[in-house]
């Protein structure tokens, strides 16, 4: 899949999206001069940290670069006053081994000013949009924030959200400390490199797997020269966090901060993601983890004041204790649907937070 706005299946998925949503006036396929308005419309949602401080979601500074580096070729939609945003995203994933086109929802935003007319019709042509692709849809929502969906989610409207994957997420502040981490692994060797057919091997298995992008870093586990495992990590550069201190304190430290590290937390948070994971079952996730943390921080491939972002299941059994501070979210991954019935994933689920 050819990840830029001159490629065939970016124009073929956009013309696809237009002629979904040409039964209602009131929307249509952002243009790039509407791109500013729209920004802005993101980062109007405010995530509130406590009383420390606000977090705004940003796609600066490219918009559709944001979504390309997300393995996502986005379909932007809006409306005449861009005071509505809704992506939905055509990408790949893998399926017991084979290669599938699939639809990703995400950044719906609405306006205080929007009409009522707005948030009304959107519904309407939200469920259109569904039956028209004829394909999978899927959106992640965080655990504590999937009541928001009920105002989509109806019987009567036969548009149905149905969670197919719970997930946690680890934001892991990079320190000095890292150093401290203990695993029983350490005989394993880390090997910089990729083994795609141990990769192809363990995707055989998957009832649902993100892919990883060309330019990820791709990493080995070795024992004796046999690959027991691998992960990927990557740096995205047109999406993050913007960070608002509530509090003279938050913002004393956040200063602090940037002396240290040099990283201005209040313009971009410094993501690294690791973005897959792979590991033979007779190994234990957890130890595996904190052996590829203190590897990473050790070879200066993820410096401090940086934040280390990983996700595995809700219902694996992962106890990670680290010598320092780490935000835990749960989130759910949905199958969005006209149909009432659906098939559960019944083997293993590899995410790729890049691409939430």
């Amino acid at each position: 899949m050819q990840l830029n706005k001159r490629s065939p299946e970016f124009i073929t998925h956009i013309s696809k999206v237009s002629e979904a949503i040409s039964g209602d006036e009131d929307f249509h396929v952002a243009q790039e001069k509407e791109y500013s308005s729209l920004h802005n419309l993101l980062e109007s949602e405010v995530m509130q940290l406590g009383d420390l401080a606000n977090l705004r979601y940003t796609r600066r500074p490219d918009l559709l670069a944001s979504y390309f580096e997300s393995l996502q070729l986005p379909g932007i939609i809006t409306d005449s006053q861009n005071q509505f945003i809704a992506a939905i995203n055509k990408t790949k994933i893998i399926r017991d081994g084979i290669f599938q086109d699939v639809y990703y929802a995400s950044d719906l935003r609405i306006s205080k000013d929007a009409s009522l007319r707005i948030k009304a019709r959107f519904r309407k042509s939200y469920q259109a949009l569904i039956q028209e692709l004829n394909g999978e849809v899927y959106t992640a929502v965080l655990k504590e924030n999937q009541a928001a969906i009920k105002a989509f989610s109806s019987k009567k409207h036969q548009l149905f959200y149905h969670p197919v994957y719970e997930y946690v997420s680890r934001s892991i502040l990079v320190l000095p400390t890292l150093r401290m981490l203990k695993s029983r692994y350490q005989h394993i060797k880390i090997k910089q490199g990729r083994d795609e057919v141990y990769e192809a091997r363990k995707q055989k298995t998957c009832s649902f797997c993100h892919l990883t992008g060309e330019w990820d870093s791709y990493f080995q586990l070795k024992i004796e020269g046999k690959t027991i495992g691998a992960f990927t990590i990557a740096r995205p550069k047109n999406r993050s966090l913007l960070v608002e201190p509530k509090r003279r304190s938050t913002n004393w430290w956040l200063k602090l901060a940037k002396f240290f590290f040099n990283f201005d937390y209040s313009e971009k948070l410094p993501w690294v993601y690791l973005t897959s994971l792979y590991i033979d079952p007779d190994f234990d996730k957890s130890e595996m983890m904190k052996l590829i943390i203190k590897y990473l921080y050790q070879q200066k491939i993820i410096n401090s004041g940086e934040l280390l972002l990983l996700c595995h299941g809700q219902t694996e059994q992962i106890t990670l204790r680290l010598p320092t501070p780490q935000v835990v979210t749960n989130g759910i991954l949905f199958l969005v649907s006209t149909q009432e019935q659906f098939s559960s994933l019944d083997g293993e689920v590899h995410i790729n937070p890049i691409c939430l």
